[in-house]
């Protein structure tokens, strides 16, 4: 886990959207992706805050991610846990490349 810029205080219900995005990216790149090594960042920056969980893991195609119910790992309940604080979810990954998930939520507007 690595923190960049200067922590500050954030509203509780964004703090907790956090952490839950960043529990199911970790789950998932254990539980899923077969991962060796998972890498979280939290970048506090002037004006968003950006989270960043990345692996080492068998990665998958995003465009083309089950939408049957137990079968996307969380995924979309990533993005609605996102829109829901007004982020953005981007999703890279490659089969054999692993997968970088990053959360972008403005805290200005």
């Amino acid at each position: 886990m690595t923190v960049e810029g200067t922590p500050r205080g954030l509203p509780h219900s964004l703090e907790d959207e956090l952490y839950r995005i960043a529990q199911e990216a970790m789950t998932n790149a254990i539980k899923h992706a077969g991962a060796t090594r998972v890498e979280a960042r939290l970048d506090y920056r002037p004006e968003a805050i950006v989270l960043q969980v990345c692996d080492d893991g068998r990665g998958f195609d995003p465009a083309h991610v089950p939408a049957a119910p137990g079968q996307h790992f969380g995924l979309l309940g990533m993005e609605e846990r996102a829109r829901q604080i007004g982020g953005t979810l981007n999703i890279r990954s490659s089969g054999g490349a692993g997968t970088t998930i990053e959360l972008v939520v403005s805290t200005h507007g």
